[in-house]
């Protein structure tokens, strides 16, 4: 189990049998009760921190990012690291010294970081790197000056605007739908190419 989890499993047990947290959360509307979950602990709040930190794991585990590139591959570990690593300072913060700041903080992690991220950013790295293929394939085949060799230019140009390193649990919608966008203008170009070739 990851540290993140254990730590969140731990303290939120702790916090049960001790009936700290688990009173606050059932009267949390009132403002007394929000102050007492904020510094004295929610066994919800850290264990759903423990949850993303598990999300996260599964989302970059070995199996699932063996099609990309070997650069791509650890472009995103190294930001899954760098996402977990936030994840875990929050709960531990928030576990050991609960206060409205650091409530304030691991809720902000939740609502922020997002595992499906790294699912959606492995399938457009791996689309791109077929697409990458194909434009080495269809290089040597097409004339110089044609417009068979601008598209292929555009097309890598297009990919070369998405990176790996753009991608971690925090990055916005946006930047993920502009990335699958390009990806997929690229690919269109280089269909188009294929089939110029293929026409006698």
């Amino acid at each position: 189990m990851k540290r993140t989890a254990q730590l969140a499993v731990c303290v939120a047990a702790t916090l049960v049998l001790t009936g700290v947290g688990t009173d606050a959360q059932a009267h949390h509307a009132h403002g007394r009760h929000h102050t007492r979950i904020e510094h004295d602990g929610n066994s919800r709040v850290l264990l759903a921190l423990g949850r993303l930190d598990r999300r996260l794991d599964r989302a970059t585990r070995p199996h699932r990012l063996a099609s990309l590139t070997d650069t791509d591959r650890a472009a995103l570990r190294t930001n899954v690291a760098a996402d977990e690593a936030a994840v875990e300072e929050a709960a531990t913060e928030y576990a050991y010294r609960p206060s409205r700041r650091s409530f304030g903080d691991a809720r902000t992690v939740l609502k922020t970081f997002h595992h499906s991220r790294y699912v959606v950013a492995t399938n457009i790295l791996r689309r791109a790197a077929e697409v990458q293929a194909a434009i080495v394939e269809l290089q040597p085949q097409v004339a110089l000056g044609s417009e068979d060799e601008a598209a292929l230019a555009a097309a890598g140009q297009l990919l070369a605007g998405v990176e790996a390193s753009d991608f971690r649990a925090t990055t916005r919608h946006a930047t993920v739908t502009a990335a699958r966008q390009a990806v997929a203008r690229a690919g269109a170009l280089v269909t188009q190419v294929r089939d110029d070739l293929a026409t006698p």
